[in-house]
């Protein structure tokens, strides 16, 4: 078994003139559970199609469980399991049945007996002759997981197939998920829009903005990197004059100001420790009311807010 599930090196994909992704090289650890993190757009699609080699590439290379993407294409279809974004059902397929025919088209070999082990899993029981496009979305989005898993996959990917759940769905799905990943030591790359739901689930993170990778780490190392602190601020009227000196220190990286109703909210992202440290003491000689006061390292979803601003900059 190799380190890595998924390796590539320069994957680009055009359609016409629109690059949907360009010189993607990324890997993902055999048996982590990996998020691939991107903004609402069509490039995470795109490239999960591509390494299943639904779509050609432009250029670039890569394997998936050490099988090539340009010419074993039907073999990773047949090894890896997938959830798409929108799962399709005719208008007669059951859920049993749905089930079924993912079991077979990996191997008819036991597939009834793996068809109704994932109906109990994923809590069909009593649900199975159900109409599966007439289901409401969490039961379709739990059917669609259930296919990826019924091969007992060593790979699987989960393309954006659990963003929309409620926080209450969502967690049961992880929990779901978190049984299969430990029983079965099965790789899962979750690809998804949402940093609760990546920040909550992954051990590693990729990033992707504008169809490119900006960064990829084990979570913990990947927000530890950024070595930064936020504070939001909120102080009484309006200082220019205070904003203005903040922005000039060096420990300071970035600062958004808004308005509020009794005056302006400053978000301000510095070195790791300065906002108590310094900016606290700032604002205490600076003469500003401040009204309320709040520090605490980045989350993911604050590193996700960096890159996506530094991106837009660029």
């Amino acid at each position: 078994m190799t380190d890595f599930a998924i390796q590539t090196s320069g994957l680009t994909k055009r359609f016409g003139k629109l690059t949907a992704f360009a010189d993607v090289s990324l890997r993902v650890r055999t048996g982590c559970k990996t998020a691939l993190l991107a903004p609402t757009d069509g490039s995470k699609t795109s490239l999960v199609k591509s390494l299943l080699g639904l779509y050609s590439l432009t250029a670039g290379s890569g394997t998936l469980l050490g099988m090539d993407i340009a010419s074993d294409s039907m073999k990773i279809r047949r090894n890896v399991g997938y959830a798409p974004q929108e799962p399709m059902f005719d208008e007669t397929q059951t859920i049993s049945s749905a089930i079924h025919f993912a079991a077979r088209f990996a191997s008819p070999d036991d597939a009834v007996s793996r068809s109704a082990a994932m109906l109990d899993r994923f809590g069909f029981t009593g649900k199975e002759k159900r109409i599966a496009r007439n289901c409401d979305y969490v039961d379709r989005a739990r059917l669609a997981v259930a296919q990826a898993f019924v091969n007992n996959p060593p790979l699987v990917i989960l393309d954006q197939s659990i963003d929309d759940l409620d926080p209450l769905d969502r967690d049961e799905m992880f929990q779901r998920l978190n049984v299969l990943h430990k029983e079965r030591g099965t790789t899962i790359l979750l690809v998804t829009k949402n940093t609760v739901v990546a920040e909550l689930f992954a051990d590693d993170v990729i990033i992707m903005i504008n169809g490119r990778v900006v960064a990829q780490d084990g979570l913990r190392e990947l927000v530890g990197s950024h070595d930064l602190d936020q504070a939001s601020v909120r102080v009484g009227g309006e200082r220019r004059d205070v904003l203005d000196q903040i922005r000039a220190q060096a420990w300071v990286k970035s600062v958004i100001s808004e308005r509020v109703a009794d005056g302006e909210r400053w978000t301000v992202i510095t070195e790791d420790g300065a906002a108590a440290a310094k900016l606290l003491p700032l604002l205490a000689g600076s003469g500003v009311s401040v009204l309320e006061f709040q520090a605490d390292h980045l989350s993911l979803e604050d590193v996700f807010k960096q890159l996506l601003m530094k991106a837009e900059a660029a």
